[in-house]
């Protein structure tokens, strides 16, 4: 989540050099010297900006509520992210609501062949395999670092989440065109696609076969 919603936004706002969070209260950050600032209510610096090697504008700040090291990036990607998460969340609460409908269509037998119940199945076992890991975490937050039967299931849900949307999404693909209603594909290959779009997320943030009990 700190990915997601961390870090400092510096702007100038009438010649006013502000600090906020991504949502929070701005702060006015007064200047104390060469690239050195401070907030109206501290009494010396404690914010400097520089470049680094690179030549990319970095910042660091000191207090409580500091950024020890942050480098100058595009909000319009951070914002790009927050779309794209936002879509695959619709696509996954889709999956659920259209199991609803197709569960019972099953229950009376007019789903048929083994095609028609994997293409529909499938995605949303990849959702549950998700929702598991993420209501586990929170379930072991108080015995954080223990290896019980919540984060077994934390490491279960992450471990088969990036297979299972891979799985569904070779479905969506390779199911025959003669057995699926083509409405029925799209939204197998959508949600599919979402899980993937997930799974290169938890990917690149170290958080798939997670092993919260791992020195």
């Amino acid at each position: 989540m700190n990915e997601l919603s961390g870090g400092d936004r510096i702007r100038v706002e009438d010649g006013i050099l502000l600090r906020s969070g991504l949502f929070g209260k701005s702060e006015v950050l007064v200047p104390v010297g060469k690239n050195l600032f401070r907030t109206e209510n501290q009494p010396e610096a404690t914010a400097v900006f520089f470049r680094n090697a690179q030549g990319r504008m970095c910042y660091v700040a000191l207090g409580r509520d500091g950024e020890p090291y942050a480098e100058r990036a595009s909000l319009a990607w951070l914002y790009f992210r927050w779309l794209v998460l936002a879509l695959c969340v619709i696509a996954f609460a889709s999956s659920v609501l259209y199991a609803l409908v197709w569960i019972f269509q099953w229950s009376l037998g007019w789903l048929k062949g083994r095609w028609s119940i994997a293409i529909r199945l499938v995605p949303l076992l990849a959702v549950a395999c998700l929702a598991l890991a993420f209501i586990s975490c929170f379930k072991t937050l108080d015995n954080l670092g223990e290896l019980n039967l919540w984060s077994l299931l934390v490491f279960a849900g992450t471990a088969l989440f990036a297979p299972v949307s891979l799985f569904a999404l070779w479905l969506a693909v390779a199911a025959p065109r003669s057995e699926i209603h083509r409405a029925v594909r799209i939204h197998s290959l959508v949600v599919s696609l979402a899980c993937c779009t997930v799974a290169v997320f938890l990917a690149s943030w170290h958080l798939l076969a997670l092993r919260l009990w791992a020195p």
